[in-house]
């Protein structure tokens, strides 16, 4: 985010705040100062609601999805909520992006995917055993 606001571009931020801080966004906002900061929209809502979802990707040419709950313990405790957050959030921002006619959307996945292989860098034809749902 701080790059693409350092370029001039308009950036829509979308975060709950549930592992995230302010403090992160306030320093961003002193790294780019006020007059660049003026295009960040920011929504505070949750990847679990399509309509937020919908408000965040409307006029975006871009959407650069890395919302997700980590922590392998967190998803083997509550792999439900986990489930919510990673899948249906997931899911939420593709058909809402679909819908808004978005040019691309980039995911980044966690490096959890390739489970316990010790090999660096990871590479998708190395995957270990998974160690969380």
């Amino acid at each position: 985010m701080e790059t693409l606001l350092k370029l001039g571009q308009h950036v829509t931020g979308l975060d709950n705040f549930s592992t995230g801080f302010q403090y992160n966004l306030d320093q961003v906002e002193a790294a780019v100062g006020k007059e660049k900061w003026k295009n960040f929209r920011f929504i505070q809502g949750d990847i679990r609601e399509a309509y937020v979802c919908a408000g965040a990707c409307r006029g975006q040419d871009f959407v650069l999805h890395q919302a997700a709950l980590g922590s392998v313990p967190r998803s083997v405790e509550d792999p439900l909520l986990t489930n919510e957050n990673n899948i249906t959030g997931f899911l939420n921002m593709l058909v809402r992006a679909k819908g808004a006619q978005v040019k691309r959307f980039v995911y980044a996945a966690s490096s959890s995917t390739y489970g316990d292989h010790p090999g660096l860098p990871k590479q998708e034809d190395t995957i270990g055993k998974p160690l969380s749902p």
